[in-house]
Parts: C-alpha cells; structure tokens; sequence
C-alpha cells in the first residue's frame, strides 16, 4: 500500500451521513485515532454532541466530510441538529492508544 500524502488525513473509522441515518450507528476506536463523516444524502446535516461539548461540526452539505481525531477515551453520543431525535450514532474511544497518536 502506497504512503499517504503528507498532510493526509488517516481514518480509523469510516461513518456514512444519510438522510435517514447514521452508518455504521457506532464505531470504535483507540485514542488519537480518527472518525470521518460522509454526507452521501441529500439534506444538510450536522455531527453534534449530546452534552454540546466533544463535538461541533457546524453544517455538513451534501457532499462534504468532517474528520475528527480523539484524543481521550470515552463514549461520545451524537445527532444530527436538524433531525435530533431521529440521527443518533456513538463513538466509543477505548483502549491503548494508537502507536502513531501524539502524546
């Protein structure tokens, strides 16, 4: 496998934005790994933490992602602004973390 591009950014964990969901609803990764978001719908959405406070995308647009690198560990709940109590998904940091994570 080729070397990424300096700058690239490495995803972990994968999460796919559609207009009806989250996919896959959780993932799970070590600290100082990172989860991208994908808006494959057609409605903007947004990836916001249920205590306001881990996670802040602003608006995703169709077509855009947003990578997000975790550094603690922890459960992480989310939805989507728009559709709150239909978009729901969890990012659960655990474990050592990554050998490449900055310390």
């Amino acid at each position: 496998m080729p070397a990424a591009p300096a700058g690239a950014v490495t995803v972990n964990a994968a999460v796919t934005i559609t207009d009806s969901g989250y996919s896959p609803a959780t993932v799970t990764i070590r600290p100082g790994e990172q989860v991208i978001w994908l808006n494959s719908g057609t409605r903007a959405h947004t990836v916001t933490s249920d205590s306001g406070t881990q996670i802040s995308s602003g608006t995703i647009a169709p077509g855009e992602e947003l990578a997000i690198e975790f550094s603690k560990p922890g459960i992480f709940q989310y939805h989507s602004a728009f559709l709150r109590d239909h978009m729901r998904g969890t990012v659960v940091v655990a474990g050592t973390p990554a050998p490449d994570a900055k310390t």
